[in-house]
C-alpha cells in the first residue's frame, strides 16, 4: 500500500512517500506486469503452435496432389 507522510521539520514543504510505501507499490506493480508478460507469452506460444500446425497441414496436402 502507498502511504503518504507529513515532511519532517525543516524539509522542503509539501508530503513525501515513505520508503517502505515505495517499495511496496513497486512490488506490485511488478507482479502485475510479470503476470501480464506471463500471460502474453501463454498466446504467444498458441499462435505459433496454430501456425506451425497450418504450415504442416499444406505440405501435407501437397504431397498428397502428387499422389493423384
Amino acid at each position: 500500500m502507498l502511504t503518504v507522510d507529513n515532511a519532517p521539520p525543516g524539509s522542503p514543504g509539501g508530503a513525501f512517500l515513505c520508503p517502505d510505501g515505495f517499495l511496496g507499490a513497486l512490488e506490485q506493480v511488478n507482479k502485475g506486469c510479470n503476470k501480464l508478460v506471463a500471460s502474453q507469452a501463454k498466446v504467444d506460444a498458441s499462435q505459433q503452435k496454430q501456425q506451425t500446425k497450418a504450415q504442416n497441414n499444406d505440405a501435407v496436402k501437397a504431397l498428397g496432389g502428387l499422389f493423384k
